[in-house]
């Protein structure tokens, strides 16, 4: 068994999707509040953010339904849609089409890498402790099929991101994927920075992604050097704001 953060659930964690959050790090100067994790001093500041983070989160699903109803009145690729059904987390509708395309084409990377998450998602409400490994561990299979089958960099940080996520929300004591998540992280920031991706926030929170990976995987100063130059960015979500926050990393106001 394992302890997952205050209010969330074994299944949730083994469930998620998180976009739903890397290259050797620069830690640029800036003022840094460190607080205790147990100890935290500014609950009116964490309470603030954490309400202003779930108005972010309500607003983004409202935009990822929209997206949705754009693609399927769009004549979007079935693989398009496939995404933008698994965006909106209408994950039954996604899976029937990813099937599909797999049925078609076996060796479509991206079809690999989104069922893969699929499939863990499952493992996520297993019942049985067993089954839930067998879950994880043909997802891992589907990404590992999903790098071999790659063609382009899209293709790639689809996988990264995928895999990435998974790494970081299983137990580390059963899987030990931690660091392998910091490297999938770190590589899909140097493609999304390389490429001159304006998506700040996914760049962000690869970074964010790094540091959590290498504190599950026991590297608290390299964790440290991620959680600070997630920190460093301008214009933080509050989504992001939050869970620095609850790590301990606040800017000064």
């Amino acid at each position: 068994d394992y302890v997952t953060p205050q209010g969330y659930k074994q299944e949730e964690v083994l469930s998620s999707y998180d976009e739903a959050t890397y290259r050797y790090a620069t830690v640029y100067p800036l003022e840094v509040k460190k607080i205790d994790q147990m100890d935290i001093q500014d609950e009116d500041l964490l309470q603030r953010y954490s309400k202003f983070a779930k108005e972010e989160e309500e607003k983004n699903k409202e935009a990822l339904l929209k997206d949705l109803e754009v693609a399927k009145s769009s004549g979007k690729s079935q693989i398009e849609l496939a995404v933008s059904y698994f965006k909106a987390g209408q994950f039954d509708n996604a899976e029937g089409i990813l099937d599909e395309i797999l049925e078609n084409d076996p060796e479509n990377s991206q079809a690999c890498s989104y069922i893969g998450s699929i499939v863990a998602m499952k493992g996520g409400k297993a019942k049985s402790p067993a089954k839930a490994i067998q879950y994880v561990n043909m997802a891992f299979d589907y990404y590992d099929k999903a790098e071999i089958h790659a063609r382009n960099n899209e293709d790639v940080l689809v996988f990264l991101l995928n895999r990435g996520n998974l790494s970081i929300s299983i137990p580390e004591a059963v899987f030990q994927k931690s660091l392998r998540g910091a490297e999938d992280f770190l590589k899909a920031a140097e493609i999304l920075v390389t490429n001159g991706s304006e998506d700040k926030e996914l760049i962000i929170s690869c970074y964010f992604n790094v540091a959590k990976a290498y504190k599950s995987a026991g590297k608290e100063d390299e964790a440290e050097i991620y959680f600070l130059k997630a920190l460093s960015f301008d214009d933080l979500s509050y989504s992001l704001r939050y869970e620095l926050a609850k790590e301990g990393y606040v800017k000064e106001q």
